[in-house]
């Protein structure tokens, strides 16, 4: 994470994490790019510019990609915006 006045930039990747280790029956995506902007716009709003780019790891039929991000960003910016509340 970068801070400067006014402005937070949070960098998110791929892990691997021992409690859920790769199986060779599924496939994994990754993520290399994940990137989270916050500049304050004013006391009381936040401007917000998040940059994403997601391999799933194998191929997906259209349709379910999109059905996947056209719920993605609302979900991430209300959870986003909760725990922005409370910290």
């Amino acid at each position: 994470m970068y801070e400067q006045k006014n402005k937070t930039i949070v960098k998110v990747s791929s892990i691997e994490y021992p409690d859920y280790p790769e199986k060779t029956d599924r496939v994994r995506g990754e993520l290399p790019t994940c990137v989270f902007t916050l500049e304050a716009a004013s006391e009381k709003e936040t401007h917000l510019d998040v940059m994403v780019q997601v391999d799933p790891g194998g191929s997906i039929p259209g349709f379910l990609k999109n059905m996947i991000q056209k719920g993605w960003a609302l979900k991430t910016m209300r959870a986003l915006n909760g725990y922005l509340k409370n910290h």
